[in-house]
């Protein structure tokens, strides 16, 4: 094994025991299926879940990376003509075209919305589904947004009270006008929706398993018990596979389960480009090509700025950049505690050098990332999920990337060894 790949491993084993949470590391290249597997640590801190060792085919809770499969899946029915990137939402959900544009607060609290008969009240009945799956609805989750959070409150509503069904859960008002601004959003849960309806199946579920899972095969060995480093005390705590979940609708957005074993054969599909899961030209046109204009006035720009404004400062803030340094320094402002998906401060000699050499965009299934000046051009695609997960797809290396179960440390012991060890590795 290359030297640099074997430090790794042992700086990985030594901090994460069985009795801490673990990591899975797997990578991928157009010739070789899981050329390179890594896990350590257990399943669970619970001693009542009967904790084994991690293994690759160990199932996790994706959440955000379920968007990659509800994205395939709404380009799958694209290539069929059975969904249209620039149809209105409304025509195929009626019920998103109630949604309304918030425009303000009134002097005694309440909410400002688009008058009917406007244009502006209108707005949702202008959504997309491009407009869904590439965050430029107007949508914005509400962890990201004062508004909507402000909004929830003015109704009287507590996060647990929201309902069941995705048009109670995400009905809160759009805040900006369609394909003005990007805002990570709730649109792909909504994009869920339209794959039932356009596929006549019972459910996004539905879609997977009879279009999406055969063509990579889903065989789960054991649930991994996620954990969170309690703020006061600093100690984890086991918390379960995933958030108690009521939704009766499939949340294409964050409700998926998978093994890293099963969800890397995805990423080889797109890496290939052999056609199991997507056409050729669907690939080259909508994973890897860039959708959102470029330029400071441009939707391109307007994502540079709002990873410039706060994602560098937030939870979660790398699962946009795909582990690429965050264009802000966030030493100084980045939230206190440990134990969340929380972005580094720039100690390592990757964040050092490389800040501010990266840039962004967004593709109809993921971010898009890539030095600037490239001589190549090609960009990366990647995403992220909320219990410290992350993918890539680097057609310019010719390899794919799964990680599961990043903390803090794992990121720190990474530093800049993974260079060395992928480039040992010839992955």
């Amino acid at each position: 094994m290359p030297f640099a790949l074997a430090t790794l491993e042992d700086r990985l084993r030594t901090l994460t025991p069985t009795s801490i949470p673990g990591i899975v590391l797997l990578a991928s290249t157009p010739n070789t299926s899981n050329a390179y597997t890594f896990a350590t640590g257990g399943t669970s801190l619970s001693p009542t879940e009967n904790p084994q060792p991690l293994t690759a085919a160990s199932a996790f809770w994706l959440a955000s990376c379920t968007k990659l499969l509800t994205s395939i899946a709404c380009l799958q029915l694209v290539e069929q003509g059975k969904l249209h990137l620039d149809q209105p939402v409304h025509e195929l959900l009626p019920e998103f075209g109630k949604i309304g544009l918030l425009q303000g607060w009134n002097e005694d609290g309440s909410p400002q919305l688009a008058q009917a008969g406007s244009e502006a009240a209108g707005a949702s009945k202008k959504v997309t589904l491009r407009h869904l799956l590439t965050h430029t609805s107007g949508l914005c989750y509400d962890f990201l947004s004062p508004e909507i959070l402000k909004w929830w409150e003015w109704k009287g509503i507590k996060p647990e009270q929201k309902g069941s069904k995705i048009r109670d859960i995400y009905s809160a008002p759009l805040i900006t006008p369609p394909g003005k601004t990007w805002q990570y959003s709730p649109g792909i849960d909504w994009a869920g929706l339209l794959v039932a309806k356009a596929s006549n199946l019972p459910s996004l579920g539905a879609y997977f398993n009879k279009h999406i899972l055969p063509a990579v095969g889903e065989i789960a060995e054991r649930w991994v018990y996620m954990s969170m480093r309690m703020p006061d005390s600093g100690n984890l705590v086991p918390i379960g596979s995933a958030p108690i979940d009521k939704a009766e609708d499939d949340l294409g957005g964050g409700g998926g389960r998978c093994s890293p074993r099963e969800y890397i054969k995805v990423l080889e599909s797109l890496l290939k480009n052999d056609g199991r899961l997507l056409k050729p030209e669907t690939v080259d046109r909508y994973v890897f090509s860039p959708q959102l204009a470029e330029g400071n006035d441009k939707l391109g720009g307007h994502l540079q700025t709002e990873l410039d404004k706060y994602w560098a400062t937030l939870d979660g803030g790398r699962m946009l950049t795909g582990g690429y340094p965050l264009p802000a320094a966030p030493a100084a402002t980045s939230p206190s505690g440990a134990g969340d998906l929380r972005p580094l401060a720039p100690t390592s000699p990757k964040d050092e050098e490389g800040r501010g050499t990266y840039e962004y965009n967004h593709s109809l299934v993921g971010a898009l990332s890539r030095k600037k000046g490239s001589k190549s051009g090609q960009w990366s695609a990647h995403w992220g999920g909320l219990p410290n997960l992350q993918w890539w797809v680097d057609p310019r290396r010719g390899c794919v990337d799964l990680a599961k179960e990043f903390r803090e440390g794992v990121l720190d012991a990474f530093g800049g060894k993974e260079k060395g060890a992928a480039r040992e590795s010839k992955l």
